[in-house]
């Protein structure tokens, strides 16, 4: 079996009207070379870590001395931050994580034959504990290797499902204890997605944190201040909230997006730098729609190279030093100021 030698965290993934948690680079053999991005879901739910220490020799004298005392550092270093947490399954694949890591730093030709010895010399007790853990580890990854082509083609409901079924037959009851945090935060998704699309803004808003609350319970309150701004963002993200924020005056509107923020955890003085933010992007976007017009009569009736110049001229005139940004972007193809507004996020 080839396990991956470095797992990823996620904490809370924004995928535009998504909230989801705890991602994972899709498995690959672990002597290959890293692929290209994946969609969340291919996500294995394991904290990150800091890599473990490599070699650090001080020259060369005696190196296996110094790789027994740096084996030694590392093993009491482990004892001490997961001696308390040995019984939760979430802490038992930190270990290996971080053994796994050490181990290729130090032996990358013949890690896995180690494992099961340093883990004994670490944790003796739990040792074979642990390295059946790491065999179910190891065949999951071996799973998520040899499907990740289908997984990658299927449609996001039954990706779902197709791993939350193999993380159930490699781990049984436990991945419910390893991948908590993205039953969460799934949880979340579906209540944000899944919501009455005829919902007010208000009502959405009111469903979306009393679904905070359900599903983190007591740990809502730290939810909302580690990732306050990334939920307005999804929040504002849904069809249904910006198709109503299009309709507003810019008064009702500037009142509704107060009233989003501030319930999702964005405190008295933050709530006045985002207003400040609105009023200049309210700013730009009207010069923008002025730009679009302008250029539009320009294209209409001025010969190309003539009506080119005067467009030149008037995006100088209307966004100053932003001006060449904006050419360029039109260069490649993309016109900013052409497409709906997505209010409170530009």
């Amino acid at each position: 079996m080839k396990l991956i030698p470095r797992l990823g965290l996620c904490a809370l993934l924004l995928l535009g009207a998504t909230v989801v948690c705890l991602s994972f680079v899709p498995a690959t053999a672990w002597r290959q070379p890293a692929a290209a991005p994946k969609p969340p879901e291919l996500a294995a739910a394991l904290p990150a870590t800091a890599s473990a220490p490599g070699p650090q020799h001080s020259g060369p004298a005696d190196d296996e001395t110094e790789s027994l005392m740096q084996e030694r550092r590392f093993i009491e270093e482990m004892q001490q931050r997961f001696a308390a947490h040995l019984h939760r399954p979430h802490a038992q694949l930190r270990i290996l994580e971080q053994l796994i890591s050490y181990l290729r730093s130090q032996h990358p030709q013949d890690w896995e034959l180690r494992i099961r010895a340093l883990i004994a010399a670490m944790f003796p007790q739990q040792a074979d504990d642990l390295h059946a853990r790491f065999l179910q580890l190891a065949g999951y990854q071996d799973w998520l290797r040899q499907e990740r082509a289908g997984l990658l083609r299927m449609p996001k409901a039954q990706r779902r499902a197709a791993l939350w079924a193999e993380r159930y037959r490699s781990f049984g009851a436990d991945a419910d204890l390893i991948w908590a945090a993205e039953k969460r935060s799934q949880a979340l998704e579906d209540a944000l997605e899944l919501a009455d699309p005829d919902l007010s803004t208000d009502a959405r808003l009111q469903h979306f944190v009393s679904a905070i609350d359900h599903i983190y319970g007591e740990q809502a309150g730290a939810l909302l201040a580690r990732h306050k701004t990334e939920l307005v963002h999804n929040f504002l993200s849904q069809g249904p909230v910006q198709s109503e924020l299009q309709g507003m005056e810019t008064a009702d509107r500037q009142r509704t997006l107060n009233a989003v923020r501030s319930q999702l955890g964005i405190d008295e003085a933050a709530l006045q730098r985002w207003q400040t933010l609105d009023h200049l992007r309210d700013d730009a976007w009207d010069r923008g729609q002025q730009y679009m017009e302008e250029r539009a009569e320009l294209l209409a009736t001025l010969p190309a190279e003539l009506a080119q110049a005067r467009i030149d001229s008037l995006r100088e005139e209307l966004f100053g030093t932003q001006a060449n940004t904006l050419k360029a972007e039109e260069n490649s193809g993309f016109l900013r100021y052409a497409r709906a507004r997505r209010y409170g996020r530009e």
